[in-house]
Order: structure tokens, then C-alpha cells, then sequence
């Protein structure tokens, strides 16, 4: 959880207590410094209405890759 505190300038104890809500509402597993999403629909259901915006100008800006199969040799 190190890495969310320090990349969002909150206290450990803030990541902690959202943590444990977002596990105990069955949405999220974190375990060992790794933070599963459970529950995908739920969870974009929680956040905030930026959620969608920010989605958007990331596929916008970052455009899946094909997948080309093996490479040949």
C-alpha cells in the first residue's frame, strides 16, 4: 500500500481505512502490497463520476495494441 499512500500524498492510515471498507464490501482483495479488483462493475459503480472521464482520455491517449500472435523466426 506503500506505493497508492506515497503516489497520492495521503497518510498510510487513510489507504488502510479504504482498503479494508472496499474488501469488507467484497470489492477488492489486497494482500502482501498487491491490490485485486473483485468486482469491476461495483467498483466503477463506487468511484467518482471522473472515473468515466478519465478512462476515455487514457484509451484515447494510449490506444490498445493488436494482438499479432507469436513472432516468427
Amino acid at each position: 500500500m506503500e506505493p497508492v499512500r506515497r503516489d497520492y500524498g495521503v497518510r498510510r492510515e487513510s489507504v488502510t481505512q479504504a482498503v479494508g471498507l472496499l474488501q469488507s464490501d467484497g470489492l477488492i482483495s489486497a494482500r502482501h502490497g498487491h491490490i485485486h479488483v473483485l468486482n469491476k462493475p461495483a467498483m466503477e459503480a463506487r468511484v467518482c463520476e471522473y472515473y468515466e472521464v478519465v478512462r476515455k482520455e487514457y484509451e484515447r491517449l494510449l490506444p490498445p495494441v493488436p494482438d499479432v500472435g507469436p513472432a516468427e523466426l
